[in-house]
């Protein structure tokens, strides 16, 4: 039997929760059935490319790394080039199924497509109300929604990574109804098994309570919040703690400049494995301002640690309004005090790391996979 051509158009392969996503779907599929060809905007290919274990064939639409200025030109030319010269100056191969990865390149890519099954993976928290003003303000934003609308139904299926965020997708593009909901991209069996592996000293060496926070450090993640969460709880509790903090990013010197005054937080940095970290944390907290998903929320639960979280979407949908987690306002004293009564009450976190791993199973790549696949095969 033939493999099933895959082209995936994406702009970069660094680290973060949606190239995470992508590793994990393309990892969990089959190199017997499918040959995958990516296909990038920008040549910022990165770590995570590496981490993928099926074969894959790239395809640089543009041989240099560029600045935001000349990506967003490089990104309009390549919007208005007609399908077919696109195709054949790029050379870019048929496809059984094609898919735009994350949503962000719908406009640019949708109408280049010409596979029998065309998709958009959909990751990213969206509030409707506040871009459905933003396309009323002009005749220019009118247009940037024209051609939206226009560019979603080019696709057949808009894959959303939780009910939210499909429910968000179908409120802003109202009368586009190809959206369908599939969460959950962890890879138990991997994440388990890296969780086992020795942590570093700074963290065994340390014999108080121990926080971990797992992301990119950028604006969306809220770094001033946790900064503010951490403040207050170095004023507050008597218990001895420690927040590590794992993951890289624009916002990193301010927590540098943080932990210089407050040996309560400790930035590890970014680590290939921070599953090791996690298990041996008592809790994961979150402050992101929004989350598609929140795959470290889950990874977190699958590991045995509890996680606290502000209300930010994604990560309240996997936690169910609190029943699996704590959930608190975007507020750095309640964020502290949520953290703070887990930290002090034994069985609540014992509840809560069973409660957790549970829950965190639902959300395994296995499950989400087989719904891709069916996808992929033409079904719905």
């Amino acid at each position: 039997m033939s493999k099933k051509i895959i082209n995936i158009y994406i702009d970069s392969f660094k680290f973060g929760g949606i190239e995470k996503n992508l590793v994990s779907i393309l990892n969990a599929l089959d190199r017997e059935k499918y040959s995958i060809n990516m296909i990038f905007l920008n040549n910022a290919i990165g770590d995570m490319f590496y981490q993928v274990e099926i074969p894959l064939n790239t395809i640089l639409l543009n041989q240099n790394e560029l600045s935001w200025k000349n990506l967003v030109i490089f990104s309009n030319f390549i919007k208005f080039l007609p399908k077919r010269i696109f195709r054949k100056l790029y050379r870019i191969p048929d496809a059984d199924v094609e898919i735009i990865f994350p949503e962000r390149l719908v406009p640019i890519f949708a109408n280049k497509l010409t596979a029998e099954c065309k998709c958009s993976w959909n990751q990213t928290f969206v509030n409707p109300a506040e871009r459905l003003e933003y396309f009323s303000r002009s005749f220019k934003t009118r247009l940037i929604q024209w051609w939206g609308r226009y560019s979603y139904k080019k696709l057949d299926y808009v894959i959303c990574n939780s009910m939210m965020c499909k429910a968000q997708y179908e409120a802003i593009w109202e009368g586009v109804s190809n959206a369908i909901a599939i969460p959950g991209y962890a890879n138990s069996d991997t994440i388990c098994c890296a969780a086992e592996m020795v942590p570093p000293e700074d963290v065994t060496n340390y014999t108080g309570k121990k926080i971990v926070f797992v992301g990119r450090l950028a604006w969306e993640k809220n770094i001033d919040l946790l900064i503010d969460t951490v403040k207050f709880m170095s004023q507050k509790s008597k218990i001895p703690f420690r927040c590590f903090v794992i993951g890289d990013g624009p916002e990193r010197k301010k927590l540098d400049i943080f932990s210089e005054d407050n040996s309560n937080l400790l930035t590890l940095g970014y680590m290939d494995n921070p599953y090791c970290v996690i298990k041996n944390c008592d809790c994961l907290v979150s402050t992101s301002r929004y989350e598609g998903f929140g795959l470290t929320a889950v990874e977190s639960m699958l590991c045995g640690c509890p996680v606290a979280s502000v209300d930010n979407g994604g990560i309240s949908e996997i936690l169910d309004g609190g029943i699996y987690g704590v959930l608190t306002a975007q507020n750095p004293e309640e964020l502290a005090n949520g953290i703070l009564e887990l930290l002090s009450d034994d069985q609540k976190q014992k509840e809560l790391i069973q409660k957790g791993y549970q829950r965190a199973s639902e959300y395994d790549i296995k499950n989400a996979i087989k719904k891709i696949e069916y996808i992929f095969q033409g079904g719905k």
